[in-house]
């Protein structure tokens, strides 16, 4: 299983990259976001997520963070989404705005990424707020939006680190961008979701 690459963008596609690695090339599917962000001959580590398919084939698919991983296997677990639907969604939202649009349940919304129809987009709504429901839940002191708190274990951060960052944010900050402080906090301090879950 690959887990990580780190190499060279030999190549850039369609929706695919050509990655460099100590002579050997990988083709890794990718976000439209992620293909916007590197360039060729250029470094890039990047984080893979090791597909097998049922006709034996392999696909790899490489994120430029661990929260986009996460979010992309949340998505993969919801019935009747595929990798395609997926980096779909990717495409248009970074992981902190999946999350939110999961939090106000906005159908509207996510029915805008390519290949996602009304239905698709409830069912994916509702099987993740499930998996946020479903969650342990912990009795905290004070003010906390436990949505964004949830939100953020569902991709892998620990509840005590992500309340952390959480109380230093600035008052009434809607979820949208109180997850997105957070991602960029935790972005900030080299922590990634191996050394955040519990």
């Amino acid at each position: 299983m690959i887990y990580k690459l780190i190499g060279k963008v030999e190549d850039i596609f369609a929706d695919t990259l050509g990655v460099l690695c100590k002579d050997i090339g990988y083709t890794v599917h990718v976000s439209q976001k992620t293909m916007a962000q590197v360039q060729k001959n250029i470094a890039v580590t990047l984080y893979i997520e090791h597909l097998f398919r049922q006709d034996s084939s392999q696909v790899l698919v490489g994120f430029l963070q661990a929260a986009e991983q996460e979010c992309f296997r949340q998505l993969m677990s919801v019935q009747g989404v595929g990798l395609r639907s997926a980096l779909s969604i990717l495409s248009l939202y970074d992981a902190g705005q999946v999350l939110s649009l999961v939090v106000a349940q906005d159908v509207k919304s996510l029915s805008r990424a390519d290949g996602i129809g009304k239905k698709t987009a409830e069912r994916i709504l509702l099987e993740l707020k499930n998996k946020f429901k479903n969650m342990p839940t912990i009795a905290y002191s004070g003010s906390i939006n436990t949505d964004a708190l949830d939100a953020l274990e569902v991709l892998g951060f620990s509840k005590s680190d992500s309340l952390k960052y959480i109380q230093d944010a600035p008052d009434d900050l809607p979820v949208e961008q109180l997850i997105q402080h957070v991602l960029k906090r935790i972005g900030a301090s080299g922590q990634n979701i191996s050394t955040l879950k519990m």
